[in-house]
């Protein structure tokens, strides 16, 4: 997937999710980021869902597992 080569490894090291849609968030890194905010150029935290977040680079949306 064109995706996952452009893209660093993303290792969330909290992963939060609430039925409070501000009571989302998660950790990358030493960053506490929620739903809307911009990871890096070009790549945005659409969701944090149950066991994943929906993340879009460019025009491509796409799920990384919480661990």
């Amino acid at each position: 997937m064109e995706v996952q080569r452009a893209l660093p490894a993303l290792n969330f090291s909290v992963h939060i999710y609430s039925d409070t849609p501000a009571a989302r968030m998660v950790k990358l890194e030493d960053r506490v980021l929620r739903e809307g905010q911009r990871v890096a150029p070009e790549l945005d935290v659409v969701a944090i869902i149950p066991r994943a977040v929906v993340l879009r680079y460019r025009d491509q949306p796409f799920k990384v597992p919480a661990l």
